[in-house]
């Protein structure tokens, strides 16, 4: 058991005797109101059991000769209670709005002294009954295999509700908390290695719901929570036992809202990379801490403004990824912010950047795929406009042949100038393309031999079947017809192509 251990140096009257002298040492109960817990003439220590924590403990100690001539002591012990915090209230989140929780923070693994555990079974479980409105119950002393380990008075045990080693949950009914306080102890394989529930490891906080919902249970401010706490004890037979340790009697009263709730820190290590092919801007960050939240359950939220600030209600969830690809249009520039968000809807600080497109980019038209296919582009063509100056090597397609697999396909690629709408001079031709055999369908990379440079304007990709008379055909996936703003297809060739300009 736990203890309070007294100790003193010997003492003699003023003859310089020894043998006469008493000690005592008594606990105060009231004011001017002791209990007599110890008196001696040749012992010089004491230990007192102690089965209660978070608690003062008042002690008086006197020497006495035996004239009646005496001197005392009067001392505080102050015994620190297993966790640094218990909180008790309504579940504020949306998807658990008719729970009740118990908040619990704690300091080190193990919390609860491991009087039994540390000499033979290496810390591996240890338990937690909590009561509702009452003093824990010192009587249920064991928490047994038979019994679910559960205690064997239920009165006034407040049952409670977790996921376990082997079922996620959401969990059963429950009238202890059987931690596992490492990895290895909740392997599965039977027994509490299957039934309890893994100690968070990597912040000290937890979260613990009720078995009973806003409507089975009426809470008010005069409703409280006190705690016993057990060490696992015992292993045999097909046993395996926890002992109390000790009980907390500290009255956690239910609380009308969420305690006090640190905010998660700004996340760091933002960086941007630009993907001109597909003109998306990718977001990476290091991950962000929180003192009282889990880390690993911290979520993240994006915001891309085209303002200098970022808007409060342009935030936007990008779940637990430390990264994430964002299409970005040209001519905007943009302020680029991430930050992380807790479990409660604390949100940290941004950290933001300013971002802009860079220097000579070339913006691609938007192509949208309407799940059919056309006939050969024999001379059609697609319009496009570039509104910068732009150097192209080459142009991405995605091609399907007309006779699917299994022969080859062959086509090139012109880069043609705009005559009034119209298809006008050759700019470029590119290197031909094959298809193989055993592919239907592709995305051709034309390369032109020398690349081009060309000033802000509308332009033609104009594909072209390969001449030779052994290849088939090759077609454009779209539909014929539509018209866009950033460009359209001509008569006898596929509309909406997916390309891109590769600069």
């Amino acid at each position: 058991t736990m203890s309070i251990d007294f100790s003193w140096d010997q003492s003699s009257d003023v003859r310089g005797a020894t043998s006469t002298v008493i000690y005592r040492l008594e606990e105060k109960l009231a004011v001017d109101s002791y209990n007599a817990l110890f008196d001696s003439t040749s012992v010089f220590y004491h230990s007192i059991p102690l089965r209660e924590v978070a608690k003062t403990y008042d002690y008086r100690f006197s020497v006495r000769d035996e004239e009646g001539l005496q001197s005392v002591t009067e001392s505080a012990v102050a015994v620190p209670g297993f966790l640094d915090a218990l909180h008790f209230y309504r579940d504020p989140r949306s998807a658990f709005s008719t729970q009740y929780l118990l908040d619990l923070s704690y300091g080190n693994i193990p919390f609860v002294s491991p009087i039994y555990s540390s000499s033979s079974y290496e810390n591996s479980w240890q338990a937690i009954v909590f009561y509702l409105n009452g003093a824990p119950n010192s009587g249920n002393f064991t928490l047994a295999t038979a019994n679910s380990h559960w205690p064997e008075n239920n009165m006034g045990v407040l049952p409670i509700r977790y996921d376990t080693c082997i079922d996620p949950g959401p969990g059963t009914t429950q009238f202890s908390l059987k931690l596992a306080l490492s990895s290895a102890s909740c392997s599965g394989g039977g027994g509490l290695s299957s039934d309890s529930w893994l100690l968070p490891q990597e912040d000290p906080t937890f979260y613990l719901p009720l078995a009973s919902s806003t409507a089975d249970l009426s809470l008010s401010s005069n409703d409280y929570v006190t705690a016993a706490f057990y060490d696992f004890s015992y292993a045999g037979g097909g046993a395996q036992n926890f002992s109390l340790v000790a009980v907390d009697e500290t009255h956690h009263y239910f609380e009308s809202g969420v305690p006090v709730k640190n905010s998660p820190v700004a996340p760091s290590g933002l960086t941007m990379s630009f993907d001109e092919d597909y003109s998306r801007l990718d977001l990476s960050w290091a991950a962000s801490t929180d003192p009282d939240s889990i880390d690993s359950g911290l979520t993240y939220q994006i915001n891309l403004s085209t303002s200098t600030e970022l808007g409060s209600d342009a935030w936007i969830s990008n779940g637990i990824a430390l990264s994430t690809s964002s299409a970005v249009v040209y001519g905007n520039s943009y302020t680029v912010g991430v930050r992380a968000m807790d479990e409660f809807g604390n949100t940290s600080g941004p950290a933001s950047q300013a971002w802009s497109f860079p220097a000579g980019y070339s913006p691609l038209p938007a192509q949208v795929e309407h799940g059919f296919w056309v006939g050969r582009a024999t001379g059609g063509g697609q319009r496009i406009l570039l509104s910068a100056t732009s150097t192209i090597s080459g142009v991405n397609m995605w091609i399907k042949k007309d006779e699917g697999s299994y022969c080859c396909s062959a086509s090139y690629l012109e880069l043609r100038a705009d005559n009034s709408d119209a298809i006008g001079d050759l700019l470029a031709t590119s290197d031909e393309i094959r298809i193989e055999a055993g592919i239907s369908e592709q995305e051709n990379q034309y390369t032109f031999p020398a690349s081009v440079e060309l000033g802000p304007g509308y332009y033609w990709l104009v594909p072209w079947n390969s001449e030779d008379s052994n290849l088939n055909g090759n077609v454009v996936r779209g539909s014929e017809g539509d018209n866009y703003a950033d460009g359209y297809w001509s008569t006898n060739a596929g509309a909406d192509a997916y390309f891109r300009l590769r600069r």
